[in-house]
């Protein structure tokens, strides 16, 4: 029989040690080798519009193209085109150089991606949920274009706040368009 006292002092070692095991997870080990991969997301985007010249005051319109792919990345292979994770949040702003320039109505949308947009900052803020890797979405805005003739720009630019994407300069593009 073991002794009441050996008890106490088996119990409290046996507290502590889980108390210490408990302290901090377990961290993975680093991954390296030939046989490390790491699987990513990426966004590209492409956009177009009428470089015009447009008449003043005249309603133009922003088509986007948005395509989710995905890369595999390691080893002792090159990147890869790979089955990348579901980016849970796609945002796309079109920002306009100007105040001049605001949306005006709704648009059409294709593909298998769909957004919805809302007026954000002076320009359009778009939004997709649960975008598979290897789908794209295209949709179309129009805006009216400013009163004065001149050479006027618009930023468009994609991103997501879940993951670090494998490219991230691909995600924006700058238009240019003129009034005259």
């Amino acid at each position: 029989m073991v002794p009441r006292s050996w008890l106490r002092v088996l119990a409290g070692g046996l507290g502590a040690s889980l108390m210490f095991a408990g302290a901090a997870p377990a961290a993975a080990a680093p991954c390296t080798g030939i046989r490390c991969y790491k699987v990513w997301a990426d966004i590209t985007i492409d956009a177009w519009t009428d470089p015009g010249p447009l008449t003043p005051g005249s309603v133009h319109s922003y088509t986007v193209l948005v395509t989710s792919t995905g890369w595999r990345t390691g080893g002792l292979t090159a990147p890869v085109q790979w089955p990348g994770p579901t980016i849970q949040e796609v945002y796309v702003v079109l920002q306009p150089s100007t105040p001049e320039e605001f949306p005006v109505r709704g648009g059409s949308g294709s593909g298998v991606v769909g957004f919805s947009c809302g007026g954000y900052r002076g320009g359009l803020a778009c939004l997709a949920n649960n975008v598979q890797t290897f789908t794209s979405g295209e949709f179309t805005r129009s805006f009216q274009v400013p009163v004065k003739p001149g050479t006027y720009t618009t930023t468009i630019y994609a991103d997501s706040v879940n993951f670090t994407e494998y490219n991230e300069n691909n995600n924006s593009v700058t238009l240019t368009y003129t009034v005259g």
